[in-house]
């Protein structure tokens, strides 16, 4: 459990999954195992790997009539803490009933400025829950040992773990004589490297977090990276958050145009006859979003409903990190809303006002606990600021994004209410000159983790690459770019890098696909890995086939 400073000899059970490659290790085509994260923190690698292991494996293999190129293994898991790895981070002593029951709470009260007493009441309840949390009830409690950098270490143990496997797994084979003579066996290509075995990766969002992370604590044990939606290191660790928003209107108003352009019918706020103005459907959603404070829709139905302002700013928050797949509906939604018909927002807000029992392995539930315990523990200390202090940055981040800066603010409310600290975080060095090249990649328009942080952390990682997709949302998942698609297999196959300056263009758009674009097989493999993403990765709890 404890790497560094031994104060515990317990231990954590990670739970993983691994997808073989199509050839054996012994193969000379066999490339080694590429590890994934699909963000978080919070999210479970296993689920992820479960639904979509195969399409991942489609898109980065080398094609059937490349006779070069790799196969690779692929292996997903649960981070400590969470999903189906133990001792299980929680709080609430693990019920999940009452943990959902809290979350409905709070997301009723609404933001931090929704309303005269929607600060006080939330700060109170982040106060109750954060300090009760952090409170220690075993002599080891994994809430202690949770941050990044054990999540880090606990990658590079499983990569050394790997090695160790393929050196059995190829004496194994080996043993079939037939075996030898048709894959050209060659015992030094399975041979394991004890502390010499480097890491192949890709991680979204949080995930680049734990990338880099990685790289700057072990910079000599770097294959090859790829770092997709980035997260600023050093602003994470302040804990603040504050830069992460300042793409975020960017997105927004990327909703505007594309509405406009696609016009009526194909977005359902563009005006019925002729031309429409972004700026006619921005005053359509604000006026809307606005009359629902006051005057929330109500739902007749044998399950009744009530949709809130609040409802409505959230689907928008959401629907910004997959706005291919969610502006349609959105607009949608906001064109019956402001009819005054609910029902279909009922329905897709049906998860976030009602309590789930599931408990399968393949449960996507979100771990929103352990999202807490491990960036609040990540993160400098917050608990001196004070109420005064904490409203003046709400505003501020309001200030940098009016449509989710006082949603966003709430995540650092709960740290400053989480007083338990870690047993061990990694504090920089961030800078590092890694064994081989990483490749970050950004987009022009990503709601929380902006392009400009790719820059940040490739140049504090020497060698690096930024590669950048001109598109809305949320990581390059968020818009099929077969560009992009092309250079991430390119380099995960050779460590080749995209030339300085690439900009990919998406071969598809909100409310229609790009120009001349076409849904080939590995768009529809694409888009099933961004669904899993939104699924298991964000810690939506929105169904994802509820919003496309």
């Amino acid at each position: 459990m404890d790497y560094w400073n031994g104060t515990t000899n317990a231990t954590v059970i990670l739970a993983l999954v691994r997808k073989p490659a199509v050839v054996p290790v012994t193969h000379p085509k066999y490339g080694g195992v590429v590890i994934l994260n699909p963000g978080g923190p919070g999210a479970r690698g296993v689920n992820f790997m479960l639904r979509v292991g195969e399409q991942i494996s489609s898109l980065i293999d080398a094609p059937k009539d490349d006779q070069e190129g790799k196969h690779f293994d692929l292996i997903s898991y649960d981070p400590r803490g969470i999903g189906l790895s133990t001792p299980k981070l929680a709080c609430f002593r693990g019920n999940s009933i009452l943990e959902q029951v809290w979350s409905i709470r709070d997301w009723e009260l609404g933001s931090l400025t929704a309303s005269d007493v929607a600060f006080g009441r939330m700060w109170a309840m982040s106060k109750a829950k954060g300090e009760s949390c952090a409170v220690t009830t075993e002599e080891a409690d994994i809430k202690q040992y949770a941050t990044t950098a054990y999540v880090a270490r606990d990658i590079l143990e499983i990569t050394e773990k790997h090695g160790e496997w393929r050196e059995k797994e190829g004496r194994r084979l080996s043993k079939d004589h037939h075996h030898r003579i048709r894959e050209g066996y060659e015992a030094q290509r399975t041979s394991y490297r004890p502390g010499q075995e480097k890491l192949l990766y890709w991680g979204f969002s949080y995930g680049t977090h734990i990338g880099s992370t990685f790289a700057a604590m072990y910079p000599d044990r770097v294959e090859r990276l790829v770092l997709d939606g980035v997260v600023d290191t050093i602003d994470n660790q302040q804990g603040a958050w504050y830069t992460d928003l300042v793409d975020t209107e960017k997105t927004m108003n990327s909703f505007y145009q594309y509405c406009a352009d696609a016009g009526y019918p194909a977005c359902a706020l563009a005006n019925l006859n002729g031309n429409t103005e972004p700026a006619h459907v921005e005053q359509r959603t604000l006026a809307v979003t606005e009359k629902l404070r006051h005057d929330p829709v109500a739902v007749v139905d044998p399950i009744p409903e009530v949709i809130t302002s609040h409802d409505l700013r959230m689907l928008i928050f959401q629907s910004l990190y997959k706005p291919v797949r969610m502006f349609p509906t959105l607009a949608t939604t906001i064109a019956e809303l402001e009819k005054g018909y609910g029902s279909n927002s009922a329905q897709i807000l049906k998860p976030y006002h009602s309590l789930s029992c599931r408990t399968t392995s393949v449960d996507p539930v979100f771990d929103i606990d352990a999202e807490i315990a491990i960036l609040c523990t990540d993160a400098d200390d917050q608990t001196s600021i004070n109420r005064t202090e904490f409203a003046s940055f709400v505003t501020k981040l309001v200030e940098v994004s009016q449509t989710i800066g006082d949603i966003w603010a709430a995540t650092r409310m709960q740290c400053i209410h989480y007083p338990l600290r870690a047993q061990y975080r990694y504090n920089g060095p961030w800078e590092a000159s890694t064994s081989n090249p990483i490749l970050f990649i950004g987009n022009t328009k990503d709601p929380v983790t902006p392009s400009i942080n790719a820059f940040k952390m490739a140049k504090r990682l020497e060698n690096s690459s930024v590669l950048i997709q001109n598109s809305a949302g949320h990581c390059s998942l968020a818009a099929y770019s077969e560009c992009t698609t092309q250079h991430v297999r390119r380099y995960l196959q050779t460590g080749e890098l995209p030339p300085a300056n690439t900009t990919c263009q998406p071969d598809e758009i909100p409310f229609a696909l790009g120009k001349d674009a076409v849904r080939t097989a590995a768009h529809a493999q694409h888009m099933d890995i961004a669904d899993a993403f939104s699924e298991f990765g964000l810690g939506m709890r929105v169904p994802v086939d509820q919003m496309s």
